[in-house]
């Protein structure tokens, strides 16, 4: 029976600037920043903790900008034993756990031997054959 099992072929996969997550990420600073707005636009004076909600939802909004932006392009590689990913000058190997699955959508993570850990959304128009 289990010369029947076998392991999941080698496949990669492209990881980089997702733009599902940009579009998550904009809706969901929109939410906050019109949750801010309502909450300013209700106040009957300004003081300074308007300022620093005003401060942080610009703040939180260049962050995520920022990071979608610096995110840089990899594959994601199965080699039928181990999780790699794979830039133009180096490889991780590490271990990966999904957290969403929107069906042509993932959220996953890999956790490195190093200990670090790197989020990635891949999507399924990426690369249709390797989905």
């Amino acid at each position: 029976m289990n010369s029947l099992l076998h392991s999941a072929p080698a496949v990669g996969f492209p990881v980089g600037r997702s733009r599902f997550e940009a579009w998550v990420s904009a809706l969901a600073w929109l939410g906050g920043a019109a949750a801010c707005g309502g909450w300013l636009w209700q106040a009957s004076t300004w003081g300074w903790r308007q300022g620093l909600a005003v401060a942080l939802v610009l703040g939180t909004g260049a962050w995520a900008f920022r990071a979608w932006h610096a995110s840089t392009a990899a594959v994601l590689h199965w080699d039928g034993q181990n999780w790699w990913r794979e830039t133009g000058q180096a490889a991780q190997a590490g271990r990966v756990a999904v957290y969403l699955d929107f069906q042509n959508y993932l959220l996953l993570s890999l956790s490195t031997d190093q200990g670090s850990r790197d989020w990635f959304w891949l999507e399924r128009r990426a690369a249709p054959a390797a989905w």
